[in-house]
């Protein structure tokens, strides 16, 4: 973790650029420091498998997202799954709005060490992108990307988590969430904790060996054991209860990306101050995870920024 700019730190999807027009991300650059998710990455990448219409290619609108995508003052996140695997083995990610990156490699000169950032692979792409330049891989991971939006299935899911309903469906996504935390925060922490590495996939070795780490400290309560990881089993947990009480549709729309892939912007919330999206889904559920994030005196707004 190199030193970062006090902010505000701001994450975008898709939509909100699509909403802009050039000078308007200029003006987005230049007064926030923007965090690329490779969650933008994937849904860019995914434009190029699409039909376009208005006689553009695929090439042409993910050209134009690259030029509209801030790059002066902009940042790219490392990936939750990695930041949450080196979370489980103990290392600290702090909740303040800090971006974890990627690539990092610690270097010495005259004495004094510090850590230089190469460029992510999906800021090169973007660099290639902005120049209209598109390897043959890409189109070839941009058809696997969307053959997996399309083999996401809620059925069983959505059948499973019925039965936590004993006191009736959750009658708004406010309810869903509060229902989320008092699991996670009031069931015994031994097997709330068993559930959520097993509801997250982790793997049953990995799994093992965090569960002994968590007796070794003490068996503290998730949210101070592991804060990150206790952030993204809110956001799955909420979203598959959500799914269940038919708070949010389980169906795929034509044409769109499953919700799941929309849900997982959510896992980057503690990375920025504010977040920009012209999705309705968002709307409804961003400020239901905009927690207050503790701060150093002097680092900026105390509570994140949600806008849609």
């Amino acid at each position: 973790m190199g030193h970062m700019p006090a902010g505000p730190y701001l994450i975008f999807d898709k939509s909100a650029l699509q909403c802009l027009n050039l000078d308007e991300t200029n003006w987005l650059d230049n007064f926030f420091y923007t965090v690329i998710t490779p969650l933008f990455f994937a849904e860019t990448l995914a434009d190029l498998e699409k039909e376009v219409s208005k006689a553009r290619t695929p090439e042409q609108v993910v050209g134009n997202l690259a030029i509209k995508t801030p790059d002066m003052q902009s940042t790219a996140s490392a990936h939750h799954r990695k930041i949450l695997s080196g979370v489980l083995y103990g290392e600290e990610m702090p909740m303040d709005g800090r971006i974890p990156r990627d690539q990092g490699k610690v270097v010495e000169l005259d004495g004094k060490k510090g850590i230089f950032y190469s460029k992510s692979p999906e800021e090169e792409a973007l660099d290639r992108w902005h120049n209209g330049e598109f390897l043959d891989v890409e189109p070839q991971f941009a058809k696997m990307w969307r053959r997996e939006l399309s083999n996401i299935n809620h059925d069983k899911e959505y059948a499973s988590f019925q039965q936590w309903f004993l006191m009736g469906k959750p009658k708004t996504l406010a309810e869903v969430r509060t229902l989320a935390d008092a699991y996670i925060d009031a069931s015994p922490q031994d097997g709330s904790l068993r559930f959520g590495l097993s509801f997250l996939g982790i793997p049953d070795q990995v799994q093992i060996e965090v569960t002994n780490r968590w007796k070794y400290a003490g068996s503290p309560p998730i949210r101070s054991f592991a804060p990150y990881f206790r952030h993204i089993y809110g956001v799955d947990l909420f979203f598959s209860l959500a799914i269940a009480s038919d708070q949010i549709s389980r169906v795929r729309p034509k044409g769109k990306a499953d919700n799941k892939v929309d849900i997982a912007y959510l896992y980057y919330l503690p990375f920025c101050h504010v977040f920009v999206s012209a999705d309705n889904l968002y709307k409804r559920v961003v400020p239901l995870f905009c927690e207050p994030i503790k701060r150093s005196s002097t680092r900026p707004p105390s509570k994140p920024i949600c806008r849609s």
